[in-house]
């Protein structure tokens, strides 16, 4: 090798391990590099550079890595819906990049039930459908078909007057179609009449309802000229009349005890008087009698609706009750000022269980007679009411406590659909609620109950039924007590061999019974059960103990079996009444001390097993379960 290549190769060698030479004299070099500085930033998806270099002028490269992303929490972009996906979203904190993800669609939440879209009315289909609850889509769309008319009440176009007709008219509520029309003749509706020759005679309130009453004009275009005789008698709610000029003539006591009818309107050519019996007493109980309907009415509303009332000599009369109230409370003022209760403004009102009546207030003379369910009074007044007294308008008829203190606690109970009260320990029924199955309590407290002779006036009350008569019971026994006959044309009845009380007066006035059967175990004849009937014979069971006041009363019998269970016989409990043979189970002396024997002791016979040999014809058995003298 020549000289010049070894020293090249030298230099290069010396070169590598840092080996100079200065002024063409060769040392050796090492390398001193400075710390690494960044040349180019690195990025989330890119790498970058770093480099150190030597005094010498001697550097170095080398690569960096890429930092990736660093991705933040998840938010989200768009929402999904039921049909199209969403979108959720990270933003990178580095660089801003983001990333989207998928969210599937919701899919379609329908609704269970049906909603209305569109309503049916009397002209269009409607339709119903199930709705989602996220959008508008809809499923299982079906139609509603168009409603029937919904007609309004009558409407008055024109009302009648005694010279011309009216006219009224029913639309229907929805759109207003004219569905019916009517021509209106004067006068109230419902009447009945009876045709006499050319012209009609009103005999009966028949269905109408009207408490001012308008005597019409005409009927089946005939003229009505007549009121019958006792046609009105005892209607409890006209307040008013209007007699037009077609009326020639009024029964006797065609208005006999309307005592709500203080008002006459008299366009016909009677001489009817405030206050005289005349044309039927029209206006027997009469505050004004108009000749003329341009003549003001007298009668008035309490602002509430629930009153009727008249000023007369200065001081109010209240006349008329319109609610249905079961425990009232009077008002204390009417127009600020106190009143009076005209007569019969109560009158037979069977809803009526308390009243409370104010300080100042007056009675009129019948202002409640008939309330057979009025037991309770708080009396704010200054009247004395007395329990069983009939002042102050019979208040007291039915009465069982008078309280003078209105925080006093009501003795009015209910149990079930039964309303009863507690007098001297004994427990008693007095009323039942309207329109209702009636279920008897067994008992009440652990006590025997009496249920009072008014308890079911005035209520519609579906009975249990058995042969001839209709009963009423317990959830344990449902013919327990039986109420009354089926009706009046009965000639027999077989009492329920579960029944244990027959109810006051349920054969009372029954014309037609000849026979009863009475079981074993039954407990009590009530007060009347038979009275006034065509009874013949009864054989009372061993059960009975008491036979009560007037249960056997006013009849004539052929003959009765009176076993010697029989405690006592109450007043008149056989009282006016013809009996053929008396059948006395016991003997001669046990009969002479039986309490009230001496109704039915005029022809006795005692019972034996067998034949006496003395007297047999005092004596009696059962043949075939018939009383037999011997």
């Amino acid at each position: 090798m020549n000289k010049k290549k070894i020293i090249v190769m030298v230099s290069i060698i010396l070169g590598m391990f840092g080996l100079t030479s200065c002024d063409n004299e060769i040392s050796l070099h090492t390398h001193k590099f400075s710390d690494w500085t960044v040349d180019v930033a690195s990025t989330c998806t890119t790498q970058g550079k770093e480099k150190r270099s030597c005094e010498c002028g001697k550097t170095e490269e080398r690569s960096i890595s890429a930092l990736g992303h660093k991705y933040g929490e998840v938010t989200r972009d768009t929402d999904p819906t039921c049909t199209t996906k969403g979108k959720d979203k990270q933003v990178c904190s580095i660089c801003g990049d983001i990333k989207y993800t998928d969210v599937n669609e919701l899919g379609h939440d329908y609704s269970t039930n049906k909603i209305v879209d569109k309503a049916a009315t009397c002209t269009e289909d409607g339709s119903e459908s199930k709705h989602c609850s996220r959008c508008d889509s809809k499923i299982d769309v079906t139609v509603i078909e168009k409603k029937e008319h919904t007609p309004t009440d009558w409407i008055v176009d024109a009302s009648a007057t005694p010279t011309q007709n009216g006219l009224r008219h029913k639309e229907c509520s929805i759109c207003h179609t004219k569905l019916e029309t009517e021509v209106l003749t004067y006068g109230s509706k419902g009447l009945t009449y009876e045709l006499d020759g050319d012209t009609y005679t009103i005999t009966g309130i028949g269905t109408c309802t009207d408490t001012k009453l308008i005597i019409p004009t005409t009927y089946n275009g005939k003229k009505i000229t007549k009121i019958n005789e006792k046609a009105f008698k005892g209607n409890k709610n006209i307040t008013s009349i209007v007699i037009a000029d077609n009326i020639e003539s009024i029964g006797e006591s065609a208005f006999q005890y309307c005592y709500g009818l203080i008002e006459v309107y008299n366009l016909s050519k009677l001489s009817i008087k405030k206050g005289y019996s005349w044309y039927g007493m029209v206006a027997s109980y009469a505050v004004k009698v108009y000749t003329s309907l341009e003549e003001e009415s007298i009668i008035k509303e309490t602002s509430d609706g629930l009153y009727n009332y008249y000023i007369d000599n200065n001081e109010i009369y209240l006349c008329r009750y319109n609610g249905n109230e079961n425990n009232l409370v009077l008002p204390e003022k009417v127009e600020g000022k106190n009143y009076r209760l005209s007569d019969y403004t109560f009158g037979n009102n069977l809803n009526l269980r308390s009243v409370t009546l104010p300080k100042g207030i007056i009675i009129g003379e019948q202002s409640f007679v008939d309330c057979d369910k009025l037991v309770e009074v708080y009396n704010l007044s200054d009247l004395v009411i007395t329990i069983g007294s009939y002042e102050n308008g019979f208040i007291g008829e039915y009465l069982k406590k008078v309280h003078t203190d209105i925080n006093e606690e009501s003795i009015i109970k209910e149990i079930g659909n039964c309303y009863y009260y507690v007098l001297d320990e004994k427990y008693h029924i007095f009323d039942v609620k309207d329109n209702e199955n009636i279920v008897l309590p067994d008992e009440i407290d652990g006590h025997d109950y009496i249920i009072e002779e008014k308890t079911f006036n005035g209520r519609n009350i579906k009975y249990n039924e058995y042969d001839n008569a209709l009963y009423l019971g317990s959830n344990t026994n449902p013919y327990l007590y039986l109420i009354k006959a089926k009706n009046k044309d009965i000639t027999s009845c077989i009492v329920h061999k579960d029944t244990k009380h027959l109810f006051k007066n349920s054969f009372t006035e029954h014309q037609n019974i000849k026979t009863i059967t009475l079981p074993n175990g039954l407990e009590t004849i009530e007060t009347g059960s038979f009275a006034a009937s065509s009874l013949k014979t009864v054989i009372i069971p061993n059960s009975v103990k008491i036979i009560e006041a007037w249960a056997f009363s006013e009849i004539s019998l052929d003959y009765v079996v009176i076993p010697k269970s029989i405690e006592k016989i109450e007043f008149n409990g056989f009282g006016y009444t013809g009996v053929g043979v008396t059948y006395y189970e016991g003997t001669a002396e046990e009969f002479k001390a039986l309490p009230g024997h001496g109704e039915i002791s005029e022809n006795v016979k005692y019972y034996k097993e067998e034949q006496p040999t003395e007297s047999p014809s005092s004596y009696w058995h059962y043949v075939n379960g018939e009383p037999t003298t011997w």
